[in-house]
C-alpha cells in the first residue's frame, strides 16, 4: 500500500502538468460535464501546460544569446530583465507545490468572492499558474519556507492576489466597457490601476490610442508580432560589436 501511495505522490502528483490536469478533471466531474467533456478538457490542461513550460523555455533561450551580444557589444555587465525566464526553472524546481498553492489561492478566492463584497473570481489560468510559481519560488528560496507552511502562506497570498487585483481595476474597467460587469487579471494590474489613476490628470479621455491614424505603409505595426520582430533586428545588430579593420 505504501508503494502505491508513494507511487502517486512522486510519480504522479510531483508533475505539474498531471497534477493540473487532475484537478481540471475533477472540476470537470463536479460540474457534471459529459464524459467527453472531462476528457477533453483533461487533456487539453495537461497539453497546455506543456506547451506553457515548452515556451518559457524557447523563451528564455532566445534571451540569453542577446543578453551575451548585448555585454560583448556594448562592453557592459548585466543581465536581461525578463519574468517568463523563472518559469522553465520554476516548473522543474517548484512545480507540484507551485500547483498546489495555486489550487489553494483559487479555493479561498471563491471563498472570498462567496463571504466578501468583492464578488471577482480569477479566471486568467495561464497568469494564475506563472503568478503562483514565481511566488512559491520566492517564498521557498528567500524566505525558507518548506511543507505545510509554504502550502499555506503561498495559498494565501494567492487568494488575497486572485481577490484584490481586478477589485483594484474594476472601476477602470466599468469606465471602458461602459458598465460590463467583469474586471482585468492580469500580473500588469497595478501598472494599469497607475496609468488610470494618473489618467485623471493629463491627457484627454475622448482621444484612444484605437484611433490613431499610422500611414498604410506602416500599418504593420498594429500586429504585435511583426512590429516585434522588426523592432528586435536592429536591436541586435546594433548592439552586436562591429569588426574593426
Amino acid at each position: 500500500m505504501m508503494i502505491v501511495i508513494k507511487f502517486i505522490v512522486f510519480q504522479i502528483l510531483s508533475v505539474p502538468a498531471i497534477l493540473l490536469g487532475l484537478v481540471a478533471m475533477i472540476g470537470l466531474m463536479l460540474q457534471k460535464r459529459p464524459a467527453t467533456n472531462v476528457i477533453s478538457g483533461t487533456i487539453k490542461t495537461i497539453i497546455g501546460v506543456l506547451i506553457i513550460s515548452g515556451g518559457a523555455g524557447i523563451l528564455t533561450g532566445s534571451l540569453s544569446p542577446f543578453g551575451t551580444i548585448i555585454n560583448h557589444g556594448l562592453n557592459v555587465k548585466g543581465i536581461v530583465p525578463t519574468n517568463e525566464a523563472v518559469l522553465p526553472f520554476a516548473l522543474k524546481n517548484f512545480g507540484s507545490m507551485g500547483a498546489l498553492i495555486m489550487v489553494g489561492g483559487f479555493l479561498i478566492n471563491v471563498l472570498l468572492a462567496k463571504f466578501t463584497r468583492f464578488k471577482f473570481i480569477y479566471l486568467t489560468g495561464h497568469i494564475m499558474l506563472y503568478v503562483s510559481l514565481f511566488v512559491t519560488a520566492v517564498y521557498e528560496s528567500v524566505a525558507g519556507l518548506q511543507g505545510f507552511w509554504l502550502f499555506l502562506v503561498g495559498a494565501v497570498t494567492m487568494g488575497l492576489y486572485f481577490t484584490f487585483m481586478p477589485a483594484l481595476l474594476y472601476p477602470y474597467a466599468q469606465k471602458i466597457t461602459k458598465g460590463e460587469k467583469f474586471s482585468v487579471g492580469h500580473t500588469g494590474d497595478i501598472g494599469y490601476w497607475f496609468s488610470g489613476w494618473i489618467g485623471k490628470y493629463v491627457g484627454n479621455p475622448e482621444k484612444s490610442a484605437e484611433n490613431f491614424k499610422l500611414p498604410k505603409w506602416l500599418n504593420f505595426f498594429r500586429d504585435s508580432t511583426t512590429s516585434m520582430a522588426v523592432t528586435m533586428v536592429p536591436i541586435y545588430l546594433g548592439t552586436t560589436e562591429q569588426p574593426t579593420f
